[in-house]
């Protein structure tokens, strides 16, 4: 049953940073808005009796914000979801009538279908991607799901087939594809990114990338048919999320890792990236070959580094957040730290950053492990947002932000980090960020949710 219940209404709100609601007289950098949602808080809308979470996040002009989630309404399969919020965090009626479209790829049961990034166009339509995921006998059971809406959020009968389109990577019968991320570029045309998962001449997974012209067919432009793969390793290699220069050269993060044959179950892993010029060749001015890869940490301390997102400075710089881990830590438990990079265009590391290019940062000495989940974003004064999760013994939302110089900002929440909880989080395992944008006025929006909260979950915060 469809319910329109949004605020956190009678829950406790707890925000730990350098303030308390009780105690603080004048709002900081890091401080909940209290003008968005209850107290800065929204666990939204549980429209459906079951589980429910959001992703990636965009915003209208207007400020209204557009977040990509999915619905568990407990039939064994999720459901590919775009909610649209006012600007005080309350679900927007005018989209789909009650705040929330849902689009079904396949009409085969058992399928899972979830929307993970959005982008709203210059004439108002919503963009959001995805993965349609069908079990095949084969091993291919995935494919890119894009669906797009119009301003009122019905379905877009001008772009693909009644407003979806769905694409797939290598052979069907045994290779898979799922869409992480969506830009635009400077023409307009829509960028997706991704990653192909092929199983049967053993592991063989590659950054997906695709370029569709506004009606949503593929652009033959690109590559010839529209879409390019790239690997980094012989195995193991996954996009996380896609940025466009304003030259119309297509960025895209991620994780490339092989297996060591020696150490069973072992996975070194390093950042990626990689560019690719408007027709989708890689860039040789990039990394020497188009791509780059980085330990976030260093060569002396092996483990796993994982991408999760990008943001380009408005000076080209290319800032890459994920996480890292070094197997050498003690008792020899590695446990993931938020790490940060930073590349000049031409993909070497920049050592205005840090020192060499590259930061970590962890939450708490005792915490088993800090994921930057939501990736990154800049501010208008070149401030770097962060926004994961931190986890003692339940994962916790937390954000943080860095000076250009790649130092943790002191005036930001509890020195550079805020962690926040809904309600009194107690038994409760409430993940991390999925989403994280910056408005037009500073505000930092971050969208989540899944887990106990049974909902699209998002925190305002103010800048300063």
């Amino acid at each position: 049953m469809r319910r329109t219940v949004v605020l956190v209404g009678a829950l406790a709100v707890l925000s730990v940073s350098a303030w308390t609601f009780e105690t603080s007289a004048l709002a900081a950098g890091g401080d909940l808005d209290p003008t968005f949602g209850d107290g800065g808080l929204v666990a939204s809308t549980e429209f459906f009796e079951g589980l429910a979470g959001g992703n990636r996040i965009a915003f209208q002009p207007d400020g209204r914000i557009v977040v990509a989630g999915y619905l568990y309404p407990g039939e064994e399969h999720t459901v590919f979801a775009v909610a649209r919020f006012e600007v005080s965090g309350l679900p927007d009626p005018t989209f789909s009538g009650d705040g929330i479209a849902t689009t079904t790829f396949h009409a085969d049961e058992g399928c899972d279908e979830e929307a993970r990034s959005v982008v709203v166009q210059a004439d108002g339509r919503i963009v959001a991607v995805g993965v349609s995921s069908c079990p095949s006998p084969g091993g291919g059971d995935g494919t890119f799901a894009i669906a797009r809406y119009g301003e009122d959020g019905a379905p877009d009968p001008t772009f693909g087939d009644n407003g979806t389109v769905m694409t797939g990577f290598g052979d069907p019968e045994d290779c898979s594809a799922h869409a992480e991320s969506v830009a635009l570029d400077p023409q307009g045309a829509i960028v997706v990114a991704g990653t192909m998962d092929c199983t049967k001449a053993g592991i063989d997974s590659r950054f997906a990338i695709a370029r569709y012209a506004t009606d949503g067919s593929l652009d033959s432009s690109f590559s010839d048919d529209g879409r390019v793969t790239t690997n980094f390793t012989p195995q193991y290699d996954k996009a996380s999320d896609v940025a466009v220069q304003s030259d119309g050269k297509v960025v895209v993060s991620g994780t490339a890792a092989y297996w060591i044959v020696e150490i069973p179950d072992a996975l070194p892993s390093r950042a990626a990236l990689v560019r690719y010029e408007l027709d989708g060749t890689l860039d040789p001015t990039f990394g020497g070959d188009g791509r780059v890869m980085t330990s976030f940490r260093s060569r002396r301390c092996p483990g796993s580094n994982e991408s999760y997102g990008l943001a380009i400075q408005p000076d080209g710089m290319i800032v890459e957040g994920g996480s890292a881990a070094c197997a050498a830590e003690a008792r020899g438990v590695p446990h993931p730290r938020w790490a940060l990079a930073r590349y000049r265009p031409d993909g070497t590391l920049d050592p205005a950053f840090g020192g060499d290019g590259r930061v970590v940062s962890i939450f708490s000495d005792i915490t088993w492990g800090d994921w930057m989940s939501a990736g990154i974003a800049i501010q208008s004064d070149g401030k770097i947002v962060a926004a994961g999760s931190t986890c003692r013994s339940n994962p916790r939302f937390a954000l943080a932000r860095y000076r250009p110089s790649g130092r943790l900002d002191r005036a930001f929440g509890d020195d550079g980090r805020v962690r926040t909880v809904f309600g009194t989080g107690r038994g409760c395992a409430q993940g991390g960020w999925g989403g994280l944008g910056i408005q037009g006025d500073g505000k930092i929006v971050v969208s989540g949710g899944g887990g106990c909260l049974k909902a699209f979950a998002m925190a305002r915060f103010l800048p300063s």
